[in-house]
């Protein structure tokens, strides 16, 4: 006499469990290689220091045409974007690859300055990444004379605590 369907012991489903096992160790994979080596931090940082040159260098030539004049708004890159446009910055550059900040901000107190009068511009910060990076705690930033660092945060707050002065460290 057979038993009823129902109560048929079963075997283990070993072909679900293996593909489910495939599956999982497909998407392990795909978020340990694509997702978390999305970002080459070293690539990215010179890529951000390259947009902040650019983006510094058509600063530098706004001020050339407008009576040494920097533009109406440097609170952020995206706030004088239309005046920079003309002279090279792409939207592409006005971002950063920082993956915690995507965003330029920028000196506000700076707005309308006129860059022949101040006083060493190596040392004054123009633009900078709204925060820093998550794994080295530096910021990349541009001066108002083209040049671009990646101080760290302390260095920073330092900065922006002495009228945006970047005052170099003695060794």
């Amino acid at each position: 006499m057979m038993p009823h369907p129902q109560f048929r012991e079963r075997e283990f489903p070993w072909v679900k469990v293996s593909t489910i096992g495939c599956f999982v160790i497909l998407l392990g994979l795909f978020l340990l290689f694509f997702l978390a080596g999305d970002c080459n931090y070293p690539a990215a940082y010179k890529q951000t220091l390259g947009n902040l040159k650019q983006v510094a260098r058509s600063a530098a030539l706004y001020t050339d045409d407008h009576d040494d004049r920097l533009p109406l708004d440097t609170s952020s890159v995206r706030a004088c974007a239309d005046d920079l446009r003309k002279y090279g910055v792409t939207a592409y550059n006005m971002v950063s690859q920082n993956p915690g900040s995507p965003e330029f901000l920028g000196n506000g107190s700076l707005s309308q300055a006129v860059a022949t009068q101040i006083q060493n511009p190596n040392e004054v910060i123009l633009f900078f990444d709204s925060a820093p990076w998550v794994d080295s705690k530096k910021r990349s930033i541009s001066m108002v004379d083209t040049s671009v660092r990646r101080p760290t945060e302390d260095e920073f707050q330092k900065a922006v605590a002495n009228n945006w002065r970047l005052v170099p460290t003695k060794p």
